[in-house]
């Protein structure tokens, strides 16, 4: 008999190990972001190794705890009640909660870990016992915690779950680094391997200590951490509710007969930032196939939900044929924000407006009652667009609805509606306008909606970045960041 629970584990051990699966680490930089822009990494190395010690001293312990936690009882016990969880997860709480990022980044990487270690077989029950609790606001599911009590569920040796735990860390840790652009990819693991050897000093220092005992070795590794919060642009996020989400597609692009349907739904409570890594492409239709490109967005957010919605700018290519709908239904309470854009075309390359067909509709339905259907034409078949656009190269759509967006509100008809147009022989960049889009519901659900043209895709993009400025501190990043 080949199969075995000791030779098992020793698989599932390298599977949780590999950078491949989500242990919801990408959420958040342990602070390495927050110190980068402080200018406080001086070297890349003693930084992690600092992050490694704070984690070993008030993290591991927890870990250790939950672990050796799981093993008593008896297997139903383990299963159904998860003996100390709930205090466990209370005392590491009570230990974080003077660092708010810190708290937030902790039960954010724990649910996600929860959710990644449901779809094995050997931890699927504890993980639905956990996840209960947490539903149940008994349990805030701190990482820590989770973890201990998975990889004793998965029998993972307890000395190699303490070493996977911090493994984990300084992975992260110089993952982030990498993404945050302070080392390149060859660099970090350079690195990442000359720490191994400190880090395991680390772990024999502090393997042995107890929940009693934890605390926290590094004040500035904290300190760092809790001012994440007001840095102006950020890359990483430990908001609670929000996920960040980019939609991609094969090839870099749309070619005539495809089409794409998407189906989104946030849920009470949550928040969602949609966006994609780069412009969407439609290339041009060959004469001889006759079909168009097409894209569907079916959105519904229920009570207290929040959708950003922004996608970078459309561009289709000359003789492109592109329609897209937008199905939007907000709940009364629920709130958005819609941006739709397209530009003229690849202008550098000479094609401005020589696209055969773009067809857009927005439809727009709150609390069920439909409010808006927006619907826009343009085909060079009645008449040259080139002419009829003039100068300008980008049209911009931006809607803001319910009370989630009031700020964004403020401050884009404070921005727009005092930009008073005056009789002047210098020619504007952009040129925007608000309308208010009557209903009615209360005053705390309003709707506005914005349009703008730019005679280039910078000027937009910049203009929209300040007129948005408010929505990037509320969700905890900003989505132009590394695209402008």
């Amino acid at each position: 008999m080949i199969e075995g629970r000791s030779d098992s584990s020793k698989w599932l051990l390298w599977q949780l190990a590999d950078s491949a699966f989500p242990v919801g680490g990408f959420s958040h930089s342990v602070g390495l972001e927050a110190a980068q822009q402080l200018g406080e990494i001086e070297d890349l190395g003693e930084y992690t190794l600092e992050i490694v010690r704070n984690v070993a001293t008030s993290g591991l312990p927890f870990v250790s705890t939950a672990y050796s936690d799981f093993g008593t009882g008896s297997r139903e016990v383990q299963l159904e009640v998860c003996p100390g969880a709930i205090e466990l997860d209370r005392r590491l709480d009570l230990l974080v909660a003077g660092n708010a990022v810190g708290r937030r980044a902790s039960i954010a990487q724990g649910l996600a870990f929860l959710a990644a270690v449901r779809t094995l077989p050997e931890t699927a029950e504890v993980s639905s016992t956990l996840r209960r609790l947490v539903k149940e606001k008994r349990l805030c599911g701190h990482f820590p915690v989770v973890f201990g009590y998975a990889c004793g569920a998965l029998g993972v040796n307890f000395g190699e779950t303490q070493r996977l735990f911090l493994f984990i860390t300084l992975r992260g840790v110089i993952s982030a680094a990498v993404r945050l652009g302070i080392v390149g990819t060859f660099e970090a693991q350079r690195v990442q391997s000359s720490l191994y050897g400190k880090a395991e000093c680390l772990l024999s220092e502090f393997a042995g200590l107890s929940v009693d005992d934890a605390y926290v070795s590094s004040p500035l590794v904290e300190i760092f951490q809790s001012c994440h919060d007001r840095l102006y642009s950020k890359l990483f996020t430990s908001r609670e509710g929000y996920l960040l989400a980019y939609l991609v597609t094969y090839g870099g692009g749309l070619v005539a007969g495809d089409v794409i349907l998407m189906d989104v739904v946030v849920k009470t409570g949550s928040g969602l930032a949609l966006t994609t890594q780069s412009s969407t492409k439609v290339y041009r239709k060959p004469e001889d196939l006759d079909a168009k490109t097409c894209q569907t967005l079916c959105l519904s957010i229920e009570d207290g939900g929040f959708a950003v919605i922004f996608p970078d700018p459309t561009v289709c290519f000359a003789k492109a044929v592109y329609s897209q709908l937008f199905d939007l239904n907000v709940s009364i309470g629920g709130s958005l924000v819609f941006v739709d854009w397209f530009t003229s075309g690849r202008s550098a390359m000479g094609e401005r407006w020589q696209f055969d067909l773009f067809e857009s509709e927005i439809n727009l339905k709150l609390g069920g009652t439909q409010l808006l259907h927006d619907r826009m034409v343009l085909e060079n078949s009645s008449g040259s667009l080139q002419s009829r656009m003039g100068r300008f190269d980008v049209i911009f759509t931006l809607l803001l609805v319910g009370p989630k967006t009031e700020k964004c509100i403020q401050h884009a008809q404070e921005k727009i509606q005092l930009d008073s147009i005056r009789p002047s022989t210098k020619t504007r960049d952009v040129v925007a306008s608000l309308s208010t889009i009557s209903t009615n519901f209360p005053v705390d659900h309003p709707i506005t909606l914005i349009r703008a043209s730019a005679t280039s895709t910078e000027a937009m993009k910049t203009y929209v970045k300040n007129l948005l400025q408010p929505l990037w501190h509320q969700i905890g990043y900003d989505l132009f960041r590394g695209k402008l």
